[in-house]
């Protein structure tokens, strides 16, 4: 990606005050959350015309990151290569088949 497309990631993600990541999810909290903040009913002490000039920059910012995640394809089922396992599906791997352990994760009693 070209590094104007990052700066305008960049500001996108600077307008919606997200972090280095976000999920979609997020992305979208964040946007609902700034758009309610500026709705005319609830700034009142705000100009019309300055609600609006921010309501097209927030608007802008959330098109640009959707746009940009939307470019992406995400695993709908489990990977297959030797990506890191949380810690339950580690132990599991390694040692949840031995034979000192039941089903239940407990020590088999001799």
């Amino acid at each position: 990606m070209k590094k104007s497309e990052w700066e305008r990631i960049a500001r996108a993600r600077d307008v919606l005050q997200l972090g280095d990541r976000a999920t979609f999810g997020q992305i979208k909290a964040a946007y609902r959350r700034i758009a309610k903040d500026l709705h005319p009913d609830v700034r009142r002490n705000l100009e019309v015309q300055d609600s609006g000039a921010a309501m097209t920059e927030v608007n802008a910012a959330y098109r640009i990151l959707t746009d940009y995640c939307a470019r992406y394809s995400f695993p709908l089922t489990p990977a297959e290569d030797n990506r890191p396992l949380d810690a339950e599906d580690w132990w599991m791997d390694r040692f949840g088949q031995a034979p000192v352990w039941d089903g239940a994760g407990g020590h088999r009693r001799k």
